[in-house]
């Protein structure tokens, strides 16, 4: 005698989600790379085959088309992203709120500020892109934390806080 299995309507709706996840998920892992924006982080998953970047949101929307050669995950709301013209910073809904193209290494976003090195040195902007302060003396600098950060210069290491203020 054989059996016969029964399956609600609900378990085959959550059947069907999980399928279609698992298909979106196939899709994007078969081509080149997104970037998932959500609250907190990012997460790169493939996306095209041209090898750049874009955003999608945790629910799976395309918030921007895969047109970056680089993103970083999300840090204070902004994300910093790499194009033919040089470093940016881009929020989660993918609007660019500002570049930092002549600089040749940006950091990520901690306690609501930036280091970038141009030319001259380093600096730090907030997140509208305002240059807060210069640090172009030190040859070494580290992350906001805790609402201070450490420089190195000639002389040695010392602390700043969010102002630019040596502490």
């Amino acid at each position: 005698m054989g059996s016969r299995i029964f399956v609600s309507i609900k378990e085959l709706d959550v059947m069907k989600k999980c399928l279609s996840l698992l298909m979106c998920f196939l899709i994007l892992f078969f081509s080149s790379h997104v970037v998932i924006a959500d609250e907190y982080d990012a997460y790169e998953i493939p996306y095209s085959s041209s090898y750049k970047y874009g955003v999608v949101n945790s629910a799976g929307k395309l918030i921007v088309s895969a047109k970056y050669s680089y993103i970083g995950n999300y840090h204070n709301g902004l994300a910093k992203a790499k194009d033919s013209l040089g470093w940016l910073y881009i929020d989660t809904s993918g609007r660019e709120v500002f570049r930092a193209s002549l600089c040749k290494e940006v950091g990520d976003f901690h306690d609501g500020l930036v280091k970038a090195k141009d030319s001259v040195g380093w600096k730090f902007y907030n997140t509208s892109g305002k240059e807060v302060f210069r640090a172009s003396l030190c040859t070494e600098v580290g992350d906001f934390h805790d609402g201070f950060v450490k420089a190195k210069d000639s002389v040695g290491w010392k602390f700043y806080n969010t102002s630019g203020r040596e502490i």
